[in-house]
């Protein structure tokens, strides 16, 4: 799961790192992966274009497939 929190930081399964950090982490979780399935979840305060940057790196890191956790989802799981 990748997380674009309110504060403008990243996440990775929860772990915290930069937009620089994100091809490498890619590669770490998916390179020895057949199914690259990655799913994003979105403050609702981020940038359209932050989103579609990120799509980018995880799509030049492999990942095959992305989807998109609701917003409703989100506040349902308490986070």
């Amino acid at each position: 799961m990748l997380e674009l929190r309110p504060d403008g930081s990243y996440a990775v399964n929860t772990q915290a790192v930069t937009f620089e950090q994100l091809d490498a982490k890619f590669h770490e979780l998916y390179d020895q992966r057949p199914a690259k399935l990655l799913f994003i979840k979105s403050a609702p305060n981020r940038k359209y274009g932050d989103i579609v940057r990120a799509m980018d790196v995880a799509r030049g890191a492999g990942v095959q497939v992305i989807g998109f956790t609701p917003p409703e989802a989100a506040k349902a799981g308490g986070h």
